[in-house]
């Protein structure tokens, strides 16, 4: 198991949650909680569970060696060095597939973060007037800002 695996394995089992953020971001934005703290929150919470699950995939790798099926379950094998692929060979299989660039692929996340905590910052001033002000304000709802990066998702795709 990889740490990928561990991540996907955390996603699956936390599907629901992770299906309702939209549903506790309105909660929060209901009662008046900024959008851009509520995330930084969230990521540092994150921070030991994500250790955790890296460290346990490290271990239990070692342990388990599955081989999924088509039909969607799994033959369990004894883990055997052998099955380890090597650089070589994963750099093979990597450059079968063109991939999008680092940009490409972290644009539609990182760009509304930003904005959104462009918008938690903008709140910690004493502005409260202005273009900036304003411009700032839009782009920094956390609609808008999802708006900007599934736009940014869609072009990237389209090229």
């Amino acid at each position: 198991m990889t740490p990928t695996d561990a991540i996907t394995a955390i996603q699956d089992g936390f599907g629901n949650t992770l299906k309702s953020t939209g549903i506790i971001i309105g909660l929060g934005v209901m009662m008046g909680v900024d959008v851009g703290q509520m995330i930084l929150v969230g990521a540092a919470l994150s921070i030991p569970i994500f250790i955790a699950a890296v460290l346990y995939s490290k271990w239990i790798g070692t342990k388990i060696y599955q081989i999924a099926n088509t039909d969607g379950s799994f033959d369990r094998k004894e883990f055997k060095k052998e099955y380890l692929k090597t650089m070589d060979q994963l750099d093979s299989i990597m450059n079968e597939k063109e991939l999008p660039g680092l940009w490409d692929s972290l644009s539609p996340i990182v760009v509304p973060l930003i904005l959104i905590f462009c918008k938690t910052g903008l709140s910690l001033t004493s502005v409260e007037s202005g273009i900036i002000y304003n411009v700032i304000s839009l782009v920094g709802e956390p609609i808008v800002a999802l708006a900007v990066g599934a736009t940014l998702a869609v072009h990237w795709a389209m090229w």
